[in-house]
């Protein structure tokens, strides 16, 4: 199957650092077969068309550095110095089980894949 996203902006992340207006994206299957200027789109058919008109298409984001524990108590402990709020961190720890950290992983996973996100570096550290 042979889609076409065509009149998006595209971040190449390139040497060049270019960044393409109205540009087009050529998915087949499962692989990207073409990213580049409208003009010079490869020839279809095309299976889907899609019109990214208010869209951008960049490489995923790479988040280096979460505490995946955290996503269970943000917003929930008040807003102090860091060294005072790691200990209310902490403590909100003591009583999380296995499957509290699970879950926690993949909500925060899921928000970041939902943001762009396609890598993360997560500095959980067990009880």
């Amino acid at each position: 199957m042979k889609t076409l996203i065509r009149n998006t902006l595209i971040v190449t992340m390139n040497d060049n650092n270019d960044v393409i207006d109205k540009g087009s994206i050529v998915i087949d299957g499962n692989r990207i077969a073409y990213v580049g200027p409208t003009e010079w789109l490869p020839a279809g058919p095309f299976d889907h068309s899609l019109d990214g008109g208010q869209m951008i298409a960049m490489p995923g984001m790479i988040n280096a550095h979460c505490h995946s524990p955290a996503n269970l108590v943000r917003g929930m402990m008040p807003s102090k110095p860091l060294e005072i709020w790691r200990a209310y961190y902490r403590a909100s720890l003591r009583d999380m089980r296995d499957e509290d950290f699970y879950a926690s992983a993949i909500l925060g996973g899921m928000e970041m894949l939902k943001n762009g996100a396609t890598t993360v570096l997560d500095h959980f550290a067990g009880n």
